[in-house]
């Protein structure tokens, strides 16, 4: 799990090392310790083997948070490789 502003350098480094990332998912803590969680972007089974394009596919996927208000406070990102 990495902070929304180091995601993008994560899943690329995983891609650079032949690793196909699979989604995303956003989370963010709430003052009482607990953590609320939400799927975000899943890859196209068809391409479940193609670090380029599970690359791509995140990369978009992430850049469409900033879009989203309900998940401003949202600020750490689950990869899934």
């Amino acid at each position: 799990m990495w902070r929304r502003a180091d995601a993008e350098g994560a899943i690329q480094a995983l891609a650079s090392s032949g690793l196909v990332v699979l989604g995303l998912d956003v989370r963010r803590y709430l003052p009482d310790g607990r953590f609320q969680e939400a799927a975000w972007s899943a890859l196209a089974s068809e391409h479940s083997d193609d670090a380029a394009t599970g690359c791509a596919e995140a990369l978009a996927a992430l850049a469409r948070l900033d879009d989203v208000d309900d998940l401003d406070g949202y600020d750490w990102v689950l990869v899934t490789w």
